[in-house]
């Protein structure tokens, strides 16, 4: 689900529009599984490794669903 404009404009870092990126609603766990298999095929960017320890310790914070 795209992001609403009610969080104002997007404003991307340059790397980020060079990527094509564009804010949307996910789970958590979706956003953990589509984090790993960049790493894993070696085409998330260079802060994948860090987005994913975020999302990993958000997940372990919010305990069982």
């Amino acid at each position: 689900m795209p992001v609403g404009s009610h969080f104002g404009e997007q404003q991307l870092e340059d790397d980020e529009a060079e990527l094509g990126l564009t804010p949307v609603w996910v789970e958590l766990t979706e956003a953990i599984q589509t984090c790993e298999e960049a790493l894993e095929a070696q085409r998330a960017p260079r802060w994948g490794r860090r987005e994913l320890w975020v999302l990993r310790e958000l997940n372990r914070r919010a305990g069982p669903s």
